[in-house]
């Protein structure tokens, strides 16, 4: 039985960043929701949180917007990538000051947007402009992104002192709405029962046991995204981000998982790299991550947003060995898709 414990600011801080995220993907989480079968009340939710947190100014859309494989800049670099810091030190002064350092900011943003680009930062090069230019015009950002990454580095200061605003002005609201819904915090905590969410999250995803042996298991309960239910690596353990609806969530993950989904199976066939990684599946026993990353020639990242879509389904059945991670199809589900596919060109 590892070490539990209750923290606070990792949970605080995720939903302060999620205002931003469901402000800036507001028609993408409501699409989602629909697609998934999550109740009205929920989509009622969703919408009341984006009204009661409204944000008034567009120009921060490059940090929130969500990328289908990479996710959201603000979201990755100023929150995952600091699961270290979680422990002890993350706060919402501690968020501020890294983001003050404008030059560490301007080159994580470079980072995200052009990861493979190796070019650093420096603004008293007229060079850097014309590699940003070379970059943007072979890029397939949109229009609307690939302007506001050129404004950006021209004038990092017009964006990045209306985020620090934005975010003041979001923090202040969220404290007190924390301090009236407090109450819910509470009782998740005072009825959690680990054994119970243990046996629950491993159904839903068994990636989640190499997260769920470590030593020391932190939990921070969120109550703006109160169906999220996220695994995090730290460095002295692991962390689980849990809304206080975090059951409701993972019992309507199990109900979909039990049942096929003929129109989400026709998403995940409808890309080449899935495609790929069916036919690698089918002429071997299993792959890891890396394996199937490299036989399709892209990063881990873009596997992982492909395996994790697959696995959602139900499709793959995964094995941990250490903190590796193998896939294999899942023959009962391929079974369903095929009598599916059968019963749709056969008359009753």
């Amino acid at each position: 039985m590892p070490q539990i414990k209750f923290i606070h600011q990792p949970g605080y801080i995720f939903d302060l960043i999620s205002i931003f995220i469901l402000h800036y993907n507001k028609d993408l989480w409501l699409d989602y929701c629909k697609n998934t079968g999550s109740s009205q009340e929920d989509i009622v939710y969703i919408k009341n949180i984006t009204e009661e947190f409204a944000i008034d100014s567009e120009d921060l859309y490059l940090f929130f917007v969500e990328d289908e494989i990479k996710g959201s800049f603000f979201i990755k670099k100023y929150f995952f990538d600091y699961a270290d810091k979680f422990e002890d030190g993350y706060d919402f002064d501690f968020l501020v000051s890294e983001i003050l350092n404008k030059d560490k900011f301007a080159q994580n943003l470079l980072d995200f947007y052009f990861p493979d680009s190796g070019l650093v930062v420096n603004r008293e090069d007229n060079s850097f402009y014309r590699s940003i230019l070379d970059l943007l015009y072979t890029s397939d950002y949109s229009d609307k992104t690939k302007n506001r990454i050129l404004s950006f580095f021209i004038a990092p200061d017009k964006f990045i002192i209306p985020l620090i605003k934005e975010l003041s002005d979001k923090n202040a609201m969220l404290t007190k709405f924390y301090q009236k819904n407090y109450k819910r915090i509470i009782d998740t905590q005072e009825n959690f029962d680990f054994e119970q969410y243990k046996e629950k999250l491993l159904k839903v995803d068994e990636r989640a046991h190499s997260f769920l042996l470590s030593e020391n298991v932190y939990f921070s309960v969120c109550l703006v995204l109160k169906n999220t239910v996220e695994s995090l690596k730290t460095g002295n353990g692991c962390l689980q981000i849990i809304g206080y609806d975090y059951m409701e969530s993972l019992d309507g993950k199990l109900s979909k998982k039990a049942k096929f989904d003929i129109d989400m199976f026709g998403r995940i066939i409808s890309d080449v790299n899935r495609i790929e990684i069916i036919k690698m599946l089918t002429a071997v026993t299993e792959l890891s991550t890396s394996d199937i990353a490299k036989n399709l020639g892209i990063s881990i990242n873009a596997a992982y947003y492909h395996l994790d879509m697959m696995c959602q389904e139900n499709m793959l059945i995964i094995r941990n060995e250490g903190r590796t991670v193998f896939y294999r199809l899942n023959r009962t589900y391929v079974s369903k898709a095929v009598e599916a596919i059968r019963n749709l060109f056969i008359k009753k």
